[in-house]
């Protein structure tokens, strides 16, 4: 997760001043509101984007260990699997049992806001303070290990 801490700052401070605006407005209170709102979906994506790349890169070095094993009979499964053809959440199951908690987050996290937000639906809310979210995003990054 490269950028992530870079990009939790930078939505640190541009909620902050959003929420300065929203606290200071007499009129159209609503409209920062709401841009508040679609700058947490924003920051969330990009979030979600680190965490999505966490696991890419945790699947490649999961299969290119596995497919260099030295026998056949260990490496054969994964001789013609290509993790960049797999849907993301088989990525993730890769790294963590299907029926964990970690894996559960991250269907939470990537079907019921990341795919909806991403495709346009701007009436999501978020669960919780993203700070919170981001919090979380970074503990299932340390939980989906290669």
């Amino acid at each position: 997760m490269k950028s992530f801490t870079e990009v939790r700052t930078s939505y640190r401070y541009a909620d902050w001043y959003l929420a300065s605006k929203e606290a200071a407005a007499r009129v159209h209170k609503q409209r920062w509101s709401r841009l508040r709102a679609i700058n947490d979906q924003a920051y969330f994506l990009m979030m979600f984007g680190q965490l999505e790349d966490h696991v890419n890169s945790q699947c490649k070095k999961l299969v290119t260990r596995k497919k260099t094993a030295p026998r056949w009979k260990d490496r054969r499964a994964w001789d013609t699997f290509d993790p960049e053809r797999e849907p993301f959440m088989n990525r993730v199951a890769l790294l963590t049992d299907k029926g964990g908690k970690a894996f559960r987050q991250v269907k939470y996290y990537y079907e019921d806001l990341r795919c909806e937000i991403a495709h346009g639906n701007t009436a999501v809310q978020m669960p919780m303070a993203l700070i919170t979210v981001a919090a979380e995003l970074q503990s299932l990054a340390r939980a989906l290990h290669a």
